[in-house]
């Protein structure tokens, strides 16, 4: 696989990243217990709550494998320390920036609808909000050096690729119950959720194991279509079996993993083939672009939201509408006007100028 074609895999990791900007904008209008409690629009609607769920079934998962397929790339071609230290400071300068002091300020704004961020901001972990992914990647980072060794050291690159990913839909149901124990449980030290930090690992490792037989990996991106497969068939378990064995909800578990493997071998098999320079050009500027929005997009939906309220517009589809592509519109803006600055480029995206 070509340079290339890993920026676009790049580019999707990016895209997954920036779904999360529509999520966060359909809980403002969902009419479930769940909706975002920062502020609900008057007029709901219910598809916002399947629009959330769908994307939510596979955006994380699909985002991990990828970060740990370029994550291994990278340890392949550098320094242990070096690729410690770089995700140290690209992950923590911007964690620290917009936890610490952005989201601070939009809690704080929204203290009548919420709480008030008092002296239990941090050590409840209520400061991570949209960012515990990145905490939990930075512990990832930290862990990859070892399981890369582990990897190679016990050659698990040998195992073939679909006994590998059928491995997957154990390992992922094991870590998927071992998180769910720990769900609710306080985070560690404010910093990690300890459940999501357990249950999303499998995934990361996978993309590893996945840049590890790289070429075999990329040869059979059609097996989307088995895994397709497995995943309707363990459905069709679970609702056969459930009203006369309530162990049935195991097979509906493990198909989530099926599930993700078929969005993952999907995606990439679109984004595997060679693109125009025009299509090259706009997943780079997406690529580029998306840290910054993401990070900043919950403040910026939020005033969004206000805007809407305060001028009449409660129809839920238009004010979807104008909150995503307004909020992702200003963002994008707004990189283009940091993105020659290196001091800002640090502060706000951890890209080092020295």
């Amino acid at each position: 696989m070509t340079k290339v074609r890993y920026n676009n895999m790049d580019a999707l990791r990016s895209l997954m990243m920036l779904l999360g900007l529509v999520i966060h904008a359909a809980a403002y209008f969902r009419d479930d217990d769940l909706a975002n409690p920062f502020l609900v629009f008057a007029d709901a609607s219910g598809f916002y709550w399947i629009l959330r769920e769908l994307i939510h079934s596979f955006r994380m998962d699909v985002f991990y494998v990828l970060s740990g397929f370029l994550s291994f790339m990278i340890l392949e071609k550098h320094t242990t320390q070096s690729f410690i230290v770089d995700r140290l400071i690209r992950l923590g300068v911007p964690l620290l920036l917009v936890g610490g002091v952005i989201n601070y300020l939009s809690f704080f704004f929204i203290k009548e609808r919420f709480y008030f961020p008092g002296t239990d901001y941090f050590s409840t972990g209520r400061w991570l909000v949209h960012l515990w992914f990145l905490a939990n990647l930075i512990i990832y980072s930290l862990l990859a050096p070892m399981f890369y060794v582990f990897f190679v050291k016990f050659q698990l690159v040998r195992i073939p690729l679909r006994i590998g990913m059928a491995l997957y839909g154990l390992v992922g149901f094991l870590f998927l119950h071992a998180g769910w124990r720990l769900a609710g449980q306080p985070t560690l030290m404010g910093f990690f959720v300890l459940d999501e930090l357990i249950i999303y690992f499998p995934s990361y490792l996978l993309g590893g194991y996945f840049w590890l037989k790289r070429d075999s990996f990329i040869a059979n991106l059609g097996c989307w279509k088995v895994t397709l497969l497995i995943f309707l068939v363990l459905l069709a378990v679970w609702k056969l079996l459930t009203p006369v064995n309530s162990y049935a909800i195991y097979a509906l578990e493990v198909a989530r993993f099926y599930w993700v493997l078929t969005v993952t071998l999907g995606l990439l098999q679109v984004f595997s083939r060679e693109l125009s320079v025009e299509q090259a050009l706009c997943l780079k500027e997406i690529s580029n672009s998306s840290y910054t929005i993401y990070l900043f997009h919950l403040s910026v939906l939020l005033g969004f939201a206000y805007l809407l309220r305060a001028a009449g517009i409660t129809n839920p589809h238009v004010s979807f509408v104008i909150m995503c592509v307004g909020s992702y519109t200003l963002l994008y803006l707004l990189h283009q006007q940091i993105k020659d600055n290196r001091y800002l480029m640090f502060v706000i995206n951890g890209k080092r100028f020295w």
